[in-house]
């Protein structure tokens, strides 16, 4: 009889085990796939915001075009997730184009597809007004 109490006693810290490792795995699956929810939806965010800057270039003058150029260019966003790094690449180097677009086209200057010029001209100009 003490065996068959063993066994059981056995059975069920083996139960335990396998349960508490199930529910580490279940939760471990859960916070990755929040972390995942949470770069997609910063992500989204960042396009929004890419978005409502290309609709608002016309309106602005070179030197708020410089301001958010220079913005853009220093920002470094990363994920963990390499689709959504590329995805967030990209946008910003196609963002970075349309602002030195628009201001080559409102300085009837040409500095180059390189946004450091176009800043230091412009936090120059602002400097000197200042």
């Amino acid at each position: 009889m003490t065996k068959s109490i063993k066994a059981y006693q056995r059975s069920l810290i083996l139960t335990l085990l396998l349960l508490v490792v199930s529910l580490g795995y279940v939760w471990h699956l859960a916070w990755k796939y929040f972390n995942i929810r949470m770069e997609a939806r910063n992500v989204w965010s960042m396009m929004a915001d890419y978005e409502t800057t290309r609709h608002s270039i016309s309106k602005w003058g070179p030197k708020e075009d410089a301001a958010y150029l220079d913005i853009y260019a220093r920002l470094n966003a990363k994920c963990d997730n390499l689709s959504l790094n590329l995805i967030m690449e990209h946008e910003k180097r196609a963002i970075i184009a349309d602002i030195i677009s628009d201001l080559r086209v409102k300085t009837g200057k040409d500095l180059g597809s390189d946004p450091e010029p176009w800043i230091k001209m412009f936090a120059n100009q602002a400097a000197k007004s200042n």
